[in-house]
């Protein structure tokens, strides 16, 4: 039986889930995807739920913040002195962390294998257990996400009853991927050491402004397309105006991350501004003593025979003295 929406919510609250979930894009949504009732749901202790292969569960994280702080005090003059400071301090979040268990298909690296992947048994495609952490904020937005693809310790976990939030946080050492979105960016961190060449590879995007922690057809920082910041927000317009069609409630957040997404791209602006800024005053200094040497050159008897017309040219001046001395041939 397809359960309505409000039904399903309706009977779980009544069970004891936390109300607040069911109205989050980020548990909303997976719960539309699948065809479940009541029954196949637990209702955690905390009000969280687990259903299908997701496992949910509160938790608080610590995120660093700036805040500006005002400062009032009394010099050695007795004179009163005022001003602001920005200072960072830990501040604790409540969040939803959701972890998420599926059988993948992976690819092999043929150039990688060689010369195994001339046998005949070499198979270019294989089933991969995986599990993935998903933070969730009080808004139901995805800011961080955690992969895990030890197959063994994912295989194990599940046949102890195990996964959840603490297997991540007691192996961080397995974790081989993060993706955490912060103040406008969205960071993808690969921690792996399988393939050495991606190992610690960091790439950085603008948010995107979808509801979720995807990637997909957002070009990162480092390109040229992902550089362009009518494009970004262009892009983070159409994902958020589409999550205020289903999530009206969330007008202030989304409002608040485009806020963020702007500041970042001011901050990068002027920081663009400033580095050319600099690389132009450092040609203008090589230039100008380019320019000096010339000239120095110029008005030695020897730059005088060997430059001519071209020297004067070239410094834009007259110089009376060269007449008196023959010139060289220009072709020579």
């Amino acid at each position: 039986m397809l359960y309505d929406y409000q039904k399903l919510k309706e009977i779980l609250v009544k069970k004891g889930a936390d109300a607040k979930l069911f109205d989050m894009p980020a548990i909303k949504e997976r719960l539309l995807k699948q065809d479940i009732s009541p029954d196949d749901i637990t209702i955690n202790a905390d009000g969280t739920f687990n259903f299908g292969n997701c496992i949910m569960q509160k938790k608080k994280i610590e995120k660093e913040e700036t805040e500006s702080v005002y400062h009032h005090e009394v010099d050695d003059y007795g004179v009163d002195v005022s001003y602001f400071s920005n200072e960072k301090k830990k501040v604790e979040h409540d969040v939803i962390g959701i972890v998420e268990y599926e059988e993948v298909i992976n690819y092999a690296d043929a150039a990688l294998d060689a010369p195994f992947s001339i046998d005949a048994d070499y198979e270019s495609e294989y089933k991969q257990m995986m599990a993935l952490l998903t933070y969730v904020d009080s808004d139901g937005i995805e800011i961080e996400t955690q992969l895990i693809d030890n197959e063994p310790f994912v295989k194990g976990q599940l046949e102890k009853g195990k996964l959840g939030l603490k297997s991540f946080e007691d192996r961080q050492d397995l974790v081989s991927k993060k993706i955490i979105r912060e103040d406008g960016l969205i960071t993808e961190k690969i921690l792996t050491d399988r393939v050495s060449i991606f190992f610690g590879k960091e790439s950085q995007f603008y948010d995107n402004g979808r509801w979720n922690i995807d990637l997909t057809e957002t070009p990162s920082m480092g390109t040229r397309e992902g550089r362009k910041p009518g494009a970004v927000i262009s892009r983070y317009e159409a994902n958020s105006q589409e999550i205020l069609r289903k999530y009206p409630q969330l007008k202030s957040a989304v409002a608040k991350r485009k806020e963020e997404l702007i500041t970042q791209i001011d901050e990068r602006t002027l920081s663009l501004i400033s580095t050319l800024e600099s690389d132009n005053e450092k040609l203008q200094k090589m230039l100008k003593k380019t320019l000096t040497f010339a000239e120095t050159v110029r008005n030695s008897i020897v730059g005088k025979i060997f430059f001519g017309r071209k020297g004067k040219e070239l410094l834009g001046e007259q110089i009376k003295d060269a007449k008196k001395l023959p010139e060289v041939p220009e072709n020579r």
